[in-house]
């Protein structure tokens, strides 16, 4: 007889675009991230760093799970002044997971919107 262990892992990649290449000073514009989990455990606890161009102002921040659209409070992430480093999310109440199926690739969309303000 053959025992056969199967590993459980999550797998996470991250996919960044942006919906325009000509940004202009206030015309908002978004940054999208794809988060991709191949591995057969929900990813959870995840937690994202991007850093941003230098004077984005933040409009919204929202992320949609299985149809389920999350929007996120100021308090739930914060950008560093000095690198415009955004962090999500900084509120311990909030978490991002992204599913695991057997039959393909869980996906979580963030969607970050805003304008760069000189």
């Amino acid at each position: 007889s053959v025992t056969i262990t199967r590993e459980e892992y999550a797998n996470v990649t991250i996919t960044k675009s942006v919906s325009t290449q000509n940004i202009v000073e206030g015309v908002p514009f978004s940054y999208t991230l794809e988060l991709e989990n191949s591995g057969n455990l929900p990813a959870t606890g995840v937690v994202i760093t991007d850093v941003l161009p230098n004077g984005f102002t933040i409009n919204t921040i929202t992320s949609t799970t299985d149809g389920v659209t999350t929007t996120y409070l100021p308090t739930d992430y914060s950008i560093d002044p000095s690198t415009y480093t955004l962090t999500l999310p900084t509120n311990p109440a909030v978490e991002i997971t992204v599913p695991a199926y057997t039959d393909g690739v869980g996906l979580t969309t963030i969607v970050i919107t805003g304008q760069i303000n000189n």
